[in-house]
């Protein structure tokens, strides 16, 4: 996991999707990295209680988080697709995720305390990099544009045929 259900990464996403939300006003991105720590938080709470009945549904908890965590990765390679910054900054964000990713792996062959928080500060050094990009938030306005418009022509067209019957 590149999330570790602790304090610190609680902190870690909280301090994170703050600063992008509000000082790089960056609402979408911004929005999706404070979604993940509500999620990181609620799992943190779920696994420290000592409720029988609420520790059963911990791995669908899981299964949510790393959920949120595949649409941020998402998102932030869609971003780095769309995106017309410079080839360095694209590659040194890739290289973030590579290296996170990579970490996960190391420490699940060779566990120590020394590496335990290393992939979630590499994993926000992604996120980060990816929410200073200038053109981030319009990229991605620019994408719900899109999809709000397909939806609702979508629901339009299917309403229009439902009433024809």
């Amino acid at each position: 996991m590149i999330v570790n259900y602790n304090k610190y990464n609680i902190i870690l996403y909280f301090l994170t999707g703050t600063t992008v939300t509000f000082a790089f006003k960056r609402w979408i991105y911004g929005i999706l990295i404070l979604l993940l720590f509500i999620v990181i938080l609620l799992q943190t709470l779920l696994i420290n209680s000592n409720i029988p009945v609420l520790l059963k549904y911990k791995n669908v908890g899981n299964i949510i988080v790393h959920g949120f965590i595949l649409v941020i990765i998402i998102t932030s390679l869609y971003v780095l697709k769309e995106s017309t910054s410079i080839t360095s900054r694209k590659i040194q964000s890739i290289v973030y995720l590579i290296i996170s990713i990579l970490f996960e792996i190391y420490k699940s062959f060779y566990p120590t305390t020394v590496t335990s928080g290393m992939s979630s500060v590499i994993f926000m050094l992604f996120i980060v990099n990816i929410a200073i990009m200038p053109e981030n938030q319009l990229i991605l306005k620019k994408k719900y544009t899109e999809l709000n418009y397909t939806i609702n022509n979508n629901y339009l067209y299917q309403s229009k045929s439902a009433n024809m019957l």
